[in-house]
């Protein structure tokens, strides 16, 4: 469970003006022991950066469409999500006849995916690939907003699919996550290389590459919005106080809960860290993040968050990461996404990443149940 809040609340930090006060009341040995209560949360946007990146896909046959991305809890068949997704149909061609063609778009407030199809010259068949053996594509934003960029860049997932093994053509669907509403803003995708791993071969094998890639301008994304909010009044133990969930929002990518506080975040941290810091060296910035990463571990306990589907099935994903208000230092906002799922093992259980779990049908969902008490949940986007 540490395992994961260590990925994503290291860019977390006090301010220096808390950190300083911690250490001068550490030296002063000013700390008064106070009993462990509650729970605790913390804040920062964290944006996730990206470039150029080269991921697996699997060689199964699917029946088509970006919808067929999107799995059913533990990623058990397909969530039809077809209604959210827009026809792009715009392609870009090489210079020896490979085309790529941008066939649809959908997204939420944080991500937009693109369905994709790498088609090789009339008459050339791409090799049949059997269990465990693997296309892999090569993809890229060449070119994206000023907005995007001032925004930390971007971060992106990528999964190639096979639909008619022996065909001369692939699919792959393309996450990006540009640190903004992406909705409305315009980028360019470039494909540099295809290749694959087949059983027996060491390494990867190259189809096909280009100096200059294969490039599709101006592509515009835009869809139907997938954001569903459901009001909450519900209280939380956080660190020496509580926390009020105040607004409950889902898309197929994600879920996230705001938080609001009785005092400023900010003050409750620096107690919790003059607390669990009393006897830890001053200087020592690792131990710091590490007792960062503690509170939050501990609230995301706390709130022990479970998602209840109309089939029976229950997931219990895992908090991905927590943002704070830049204009209210009272609210915070913690994140889960649904390819981070806790499971129950032999030795005790953990978070498993698997991108089987990445999206669901938000409509599936009955109940969400938060430490203990449960919701009813409707998946209504808004207009």
């Amino acid at each position: 469970m540490r395992q994961q809040f260590q990925r994503t609340f290291d860019q977390v930090r006090m301010t220096p003006d808390q950190v300083d006060r911690v250490r001068r009341t550490l030296e002063a040995g000013e700390i008064q022991q106070r009993p462990r209560s509650g729970r605790k949360k913390f804040s920062a946007l964290v944006i996730l950066a990206g470039a150029a990146v080269l991921l697996m896909g699997a060689a199964a046959v699917w029946q088509g469409g970006l919808f067929q991305y999107f799995q059913g809890p533990g990623g058990r068949g397909p969530a039809d999500l077809s209604q959210y997704i827009q026809p792009v149909q715009i392609s870009g061609t090489s210079q020896n006849g490979w085309t790529l063609t941008v066939e649809e778009c959908m997204g939420d407030d944080q991500w937009a995916f693109l369905w994709l199809t790498l088609s090789a010259p009339e008459g050339r068949k791409l090799p049949v690939l059997g269990e465990n053996e693997h296309f892999h594509m090569r993809i890229r934003l060449s070119r994206s907003s000023e907005e995007i960029r001032e925004n930390g860049g971007y971060g992106t997932r990528i999964q190639v699919y096979d639909q008619v093994p022996g065909d001369n053509q692939v699919q792959a669907a393309f996450g990006i996550q540009p640190g903004i509403d992406p909705e409305g803003q315009i980028v360019s995708i470039t494909v540099d290389q295809l290749s694959y791993y087949q059983n027996g071969t060491e390494g990867l094998q190259t189809i096909q590459s280009w100096s200059e890639g294969i490039t599709v301008e101006d592509i515009v994304l835009e869809y139907p919005n997938t954001v569903s909010r459901i009001p909450l009044e519900l209280t939380l133990p956080f660190c020496d106080t509580s926390a009020q969930a105040v607004d409950f929002k889902m898309t197929p990518f994600y879920f996230a809960i705001d938080f609001q506080m009785e005092e400023p975040l900010g003050q409750v941290l620096e107690r919790e860290m003059f607390r669990r810091m009393e006897e830890l060296p001053a200087f020592d910035t690792v131990k710091y993040r590490t007792a960062e990463r503690e509170i939050f571990s501990d609230f995301e306990e706390a709130a022990l968050v479970e998602l209840h589907f109309q089939d029976g099935t229950v997931i219990r994903p895992a908090a991905f990461r927590s943002c704070v208000s830049e204009n209210d230092p009272y609210r915070f906002q913690v994140e889960w996404e649904y390819r981070y799922i806790y499971q129950e093992g032999e030795e005790g259980g953990g978070c498993v990443d698997g991108e089987q779990t990445f999206m669901i049908n938000p409509s599936q969902i009955e109940t969400i149940v938060i430490n203990g008490v449960e919701i009813p949940v409707s998946f209504v986007p808004e207009i």
